[in-house]
Parts: structure tokens; sequence; C-alpha cells
């Protein structure tokens, strides 16, 4: 029954946090002075799922125009932010104009992923992309901040009065719901905190692999049996959505 599940360093160490995250939830339950990190961790979930396609609709009013003259009118008037994109016609040769562009106002290249893939009006000069760019992630960054207030907001008036005798959490948040409640809070705990150990070992990864050392990927991949796509892994599934979260961090020499 087992046979197509990888068993490699990563999964016995992240099935071994899960389960440990389950256990310790299950006996400290959820207690009220978890709300505020329990709500916060609703809102950053919120976040994740609606922060850009409400960013998508928010960026098909008028407050876009105004936000991307803005920034143009602050970007130098330098060939690399005149001349023409051909981000359109040319993917890699639009992404070496930001590229060069953002370097130009000094943004370092770690960051370039981040403003290039962000990119939404590439139908005009290379400063009106890397403008839409700034705008959209300006919008992002206020509908997240306003999720994440709200979102926290109704959590805490909700579940503020349920810490009483004989309430659905019981005054030390031990009751079966409670319990299921706290696992469940330790158990988004531990993999945030796996996502982010992923994101650090890929960042470490590529530092190695830019000085000419493959040796850390190499094990990576083979850990986590790359190769046999078809084959159920537990690791795999946090590696992959931790390059999907942190699409944009490049250490490459290029954009």
């Amino acid at each position: 029954m087992l046979e197509g599940v990888n068993f490699g360093l990563f999964d016995i160490i992240i099935y071994t946090l899960l389960a440990a995250s389950l256990f310790f939830g299950f006996i400290l339950g959820f207690k009220k002075k978890h709300m505020v990190s329990f709500a916060f961790q609703v809102a950053s979930i919120v976040v994740v799922f609606a922060a850009v396609p409400l960013t998508h609709l928010l960026y098909q009013t008028n407050l876009s125009y105004y936000l991307t003259n803005a920034y143009t009118n602050c970007l130098p008037t330098t060939n690399s932010f005149t001349d023409v994109s051909v981000f359109a016609a040319d993917l890699e040769a639009g992404r070496q104009q930001i590229s060069t562009a953002l370097s130009e106002i000094h943004i370092p290249k770690f960051f370039h992923g981040f403003f290039i893939n962000h990119v939404q009006d590439t139908s005009g000069s290379v400063a009106t992309a890397v403008a839409s760019s700034f705008a959209f992630l300006t919008m992002l960054g206020g509908i997240s901040i306003l999720l994440i207030v709200i979102v926290s907001l109704i959590v805490r008036l909700i579940l503020g009065p349920l810490w009483k005798e004989n309430s659905l959490f019981g005054e030390n948040g031990k009751t079966l719901f409670g319990r299921f409640c706290g696992m469940l809070v330790y158990l988004f705990k531990a993999s945030a905190f796996i996502v982010s150990a992923m994101v650090v070992l890929n960042l470490v990864s590529q530092f190695m692999m830019l000085g000419g050392n493959n040796a850390l990927q190499n094990w990576i991949d083979t850990d986590l049996n790359s190769q046999n796509a078809g084959g159920f892994s537990i690791a795999r599934i946090f590696y992959n959505v931790a390059n999907n979260l942190f699409s944009w961090i490049s250490i490459g020499k290029g954009a």
C-alpha cells in the first residue's frame, strides 16, 4: 500500500514535526491566549488566497491609472526606461530590459523577479511596465493589510465570548472542540515553519549553485525523489509550496 510513498529524510522530519504538533495541540487545547495568533493565521490564509484576485479586480479601476502615472513620473528618463518594452513579444528579452532598468534605480537583483512577475502593462515603455508593477504591488500591500485587520477583528469578535464555563472551548480551552482547534493551530504553526525552512534551504542551494557547487541541490533532489513525479512525498509538497509562494526570490546572475 505504501509502495508509491517516498520516505526520505525530509519526509521523516516533516511527519515527525506534524505528529508532534498534533499531539501538543491536543494536550494543550485552544486557550484564549492563542486567539490573537489564531486570528492572524486565519487572516494570513485569507490573504494568500484572496489578496491577489482582489488586487487584480482593483487594478481594473482608475486607481491603477493614477498610481501607474505617479510612479512613471518618478522614474528616470534614461534609455533604459524610455525604450519600448518587448516583454509581450519576447519574454526573456523583456525580463532583461526590466532587470536593467531596476538595476539602474539600485534595486538589488535578489528582488528583480518579485517586480518582474507583477508587471501588468507591457504595451508601452519599460517605464510603464515597471510603474505598473509598482502600482500593482502597492495595491496588493494595501489590500493585504486591510484583509489582515478586518479578518483578524472578525475572528476575535466571533471567538471572544467562547471561553466560558460550559461554552464551546471551556474556560481552559480543553473541551473536545477546543482540543481539535488546538491541533489545527499547532499544525498551522508547524506547516508555516516547514515552508519557511524550505525557503531558506532553497536559498542556500541557490547560493551554492551560483558558486558552482550543486551538491546540496543534488542531495535535495535525491531525497525528495524528484525524478519520480508519480510517487507521493509530503516533503516534495512542502518544497513545491515554498517555491511557488516565493518564486520571485532569485539570486542568479540574470533576472
